[in-house]
């Protein structure tokens, strides 16, 4: 009986932080994925050296994509010929029920 009780816990917390590793590589995974989804996006700007409506394209066009990320491209304040690559995307941890947005920040070179 003593050996089925102890059984019985180590399943019960080894479901548990299974759980939670899942959940927690997740996170990691959505976010290696932003983050070269907004690198790829700097390395398209850059290449171009200009951004308009037709780098937007290709950044849309991209091979790299990630599917819950949202992209946003600004102009810096202090110094108008850099831009701000801003990438946003969900942390989800369903066993907290922790559910939050979360952004990557890039900074590009000076833009001819």
């Amino acid at each position: 009986m003593k050996g089925a009780f102890e059984t019985g816990l180590v399943i019960i917390f080894g479901m548990m932080f299974m759980v939670m590793g899942i959940d927690y590589m997740r996170v990691i995974l959505v976010n290696n994925n932003a983050r070269l989804y907004a690198e790829n996006i700097l390395a398209i700007i850059e290449h171009q050296n200009r951004y308009d409506s037709d780098v937007d394209v290709l950044i849309q066009n991209s091979s790299i994509k990630c599917s819950v990320c949202q992209y946003q491209i600004l102009e810096h304040v202090e110094s108008q010929d850099r831009l701000w690559i801003i990438v946003t995307f969900p942390i989800e941890m369903n066993h907290l029920n922790y559910f939050t947005q979360s952004e990557i920040r890039l900074l590009s070179r000076p833009i001819a």
